[in-house]
């Protein structure tokens, strides 16, 4: 019997949410900064000692767990403003909500990135997979209009897996009843998204401006993507020749 002929599209998609369809990193780096300006009006706090506080702060939270995206901004509020005497007895709730909205209002997609995943959804089966709580990433992804019926969106959090270890990954393919050699992750980090969906057998697409390392590509890795933008016709031009070489 002869081999299967190789498809031209992936049987599924999977899209990283955060710095892929959107600058999160810009967002939330401008939402640090003015939180850490307004302690500093307020409270007297300097500015520079809220800023290094809240990264050693993000560092700490990489294996805690939450019940919710909203219980671990609570958290990392209270603690922050623990630090300093100055703001040991000030609620933390005002503070928590102002991340959240500021966040929010400034989530804004990448060019083109949008029209480039309504392209990929009309090619066939798409599932957003973001690392994170389920609420926090359902508003986010809320906020830049994207579809979120049950079988289009995964966070990890709820379910106890993560994507450098493959198992995010892994629970998707599951999901979605499609084998890991016929599914496709685009994401930017390289870690999270190529090392780790590689860890699980899938094909990776990479989306960064530029490569300025030195990295030896993993198994069934596609190739690199300047923007999201750029995807659909980067899968078009490269799903099926990969398929082909594969069957060699």
């Amino acid at each position: 019997m002869s081999p299967p002929m190789p498809t031209s599209w992936p049987s599924a998609v999977l899209v990283d949410l955060d710095n892929t369809l959107h600058d999160y990193r810009g967002a939330a780096g401008a939402v640090r900064s003015a939180l850490a300006s307004r302690l500093e009006q307020e409270h007297g706090v300097p500015r520079d000692s809220v800023l290094a506080r809240y990264a050693q702060l993000l560092g700490e939270e990489e294996n805690a767990t939450f019940a919710s995206g909203r219980e671990l901004r609570a958290a990392r509020m209270r603690a922050l403003l623990a630090t300093w005497p100055e703001t040991r007895c000030v609620d933390p709730a005002p503070f928590a909500e102002f991340v959240e909205r500021m966040l929010l209002e400034r989530i804004c997609p990448f060019a083109g990135a949008l029209d480039a995943l309504r392209q990929i959804e009309a090619k066939g089966r798409t599932l957003v997979l973001t690392e994170g709580y389920a609420d926090m990433q359902a508003a986010i992804a809320e906020r830049l209009g994207l579809s979120l019926d049950r079988n289009r969106f995964l966070a990890t959090k709820p379910h106890a897996v993560r994507k450098k270890d493959g198992s995010a990954f892994r629970l998707a393919c599951q999901l979605l009843d499609v084998a890991p050699e016929e599914m496709l992750i685009v994401g930017d980090n390289w870690s999270w998204d190529i090392l780790g969906a590689a860890s699980a057998g899938l094909w990776q697409i990479w989306v960064a401006p530029e490569d300025n390392g030195d990295r030896e590509a993993p198994e069934r890795y596609l190739g690199r993507v300047g923007a999201f933008q750029e995807v659909p016709a980067f899968i078009a031009a490269n799903w099926g020749a990969r398929a082909i070489t594969m069957r060699h």
